[in-house]
């Protein structure tokens, strides 16, 4: 890596064989340079790929930097819904908190529904009390009045059996009266 961003395009070896060899072994005669490695690359081949990878780090900052600037906006529409989200329930809540207000308090549902109890109770009592007064007085007079519906039973008994005994001798007579039309009907024949 070292080779890649020595901007002066000198390396550890390089100096190394110039302070080792006195200047002279390692160095051209013309320049008074020092050799260059064959196996190294040259000073414009390191710029032209440092211009390349600085390309490419401006090209990966811009589309980072893109993506941020997408992920920032998204973020704040995400909050602006959320908040508009909250600021909804906010007052679905204070309405929710207005009717609660309204409302009555368990103390006073628990002693309504008691009194209500009550009073359902009282009514039942005073329906069974009256119903049992009104049996109680039904059945004292119909003791009373069964001497005379007996009487009337008797004497319907005797009517009922009065007519028997006429429907009887009616039935005999019908008979009577049947037998002679047939026999006449009969003797008529020719």
């Amino acid at each position: 890596m070292s080779k890649i961003f020595d901007p002066e395009n000198r390396f550890p070896a390089a100096l190394a064989e110039n302070e080792g060899l006195g200047g002279g072994g390692g160095a051209s005669a013309a320049t008074g340079r020092p050799k260059q490695d064959p196996d190294m690359p040259s000073r414009d081949e390191l710029d032209a790929k440092a211009a390349t990878i600085d390309a490419k780090l401006s090209a990966t900052e811009a589309r980072i930097e893109a993506s941020m600037s997408s992920m920032r906006t998204s973020f704040a529409e995400h909050t602006a819904h959320v908040n508009q989200a909250l600021t909804r329930m906010q007052g679905d809540v204070s309405a929710i908190q207005v009717e609660l207000k309204h409302m009555p308090t368990t103390w006073t549902m628990i002693t309504t529904m008691g009194g209500f109890s009550a009073a359902v109770v009282g009514v039942i009592l005073g329906v069974m009390s009256f119903a049992s007064d009104r049996f109680d007085g039904g059945f004292a007079m119909g003791s009373g009045l069964s001497a005379p519906f007996e009487a009337i039973r008797a004497e319907n008994r005797q009517l009922v059996a009065e007519q028997s005994k006429r429907i009887d001798a009616l039935d005999r007579k019908l008979d009577v009266l049947i037998d002679a039309v047939q026999h006449n009907q009969t003797s008529q024949k020719p």
